[in-house]
């Protein structure tokens, strides 16, 4: 994440006596736009961990593994997928030439892989390629989006993100690319 950019959860609560050893933190932060019933959310429980790196250690931060116990089925192309709550994954090899384009149940990101940016309703975030690769893991429910990379060194949570209640579709544009998959996960939810 570029210095000038702070992630938005503030106030978070973080466990480091989980049975198995890892440091579990749930962010709290602020919405906008999203009328009189929810001012504050928790954003997803992550695994906090540490890790070695060329440049030093780093903090990785990643949705806990028991998220996957909320999925409502095996993961489709984005085409196929027809659902409110929302698990996906978008992994691209782009070229200089890439264009990638998302509609999430009527939320638009586009990445920029030139400028190495992800912007989503009027916030824009560096975002940079992995090993040559754009591989991000996002959620999307009925009030916002979370995005984490596969390396957890990079997420964001788009605050003025609000899909549109009506559409259960999702939809990508990726151009020029040497490969391109995006699936999507139906989830269960947790609250009625």
């Amino acid at each position: 994440m570029a210095k000038s950019e702070s992630l938005p959860y503030y106030a978070g609560q973080a466990f480091q006596n989980v049975p198995d050893g890892r440091c579990v933190f749930i962010p709290w932060y602020g919405l906008q736009g999203t009328g009189p019933h929810f001012a504050q959310y928790m954003g997803l429980p992550q695994d906090l961990r540490l890790v070695r790196t060329n440049a030093g250690l780093r903090l990785s931060r990643l949705p806990v593994r028991e998220l996957e116990m909320l999925r409502d089925g095996d993961g489709v192309a984005f085409e196929r997928f027809e659902g409110e709550l929302v698990e996906g994954r978008v992994v691209v090899e782009p070229t200089d030439a890439t264009r990638i384009s998302l509609d999430l149940r009527g939320v638009k990101v586009v990445y920029d892989p030139r400028q190495e940016r992800l912007s989503c309703a009027g916030e824009s975030v560096y975002w940079p390629l992995r090993g040559g690769k754009l591989d991000v893991r996002f959620f999307l429910d009925r009030q916002g989006l979370e995005c984490f990379s596969a390396s957890g060194f990079d997420c964001w949570a788009f605050r003025q993100a609000q899909p549109n209640p009506n559409s259960r579709r999702l939809s990508s544009s990726v151009t020029a690319a040497k490969s391109a998959t995006c699936v999507a996960w139906k989830l269960k939810s947790i609250w009625k």
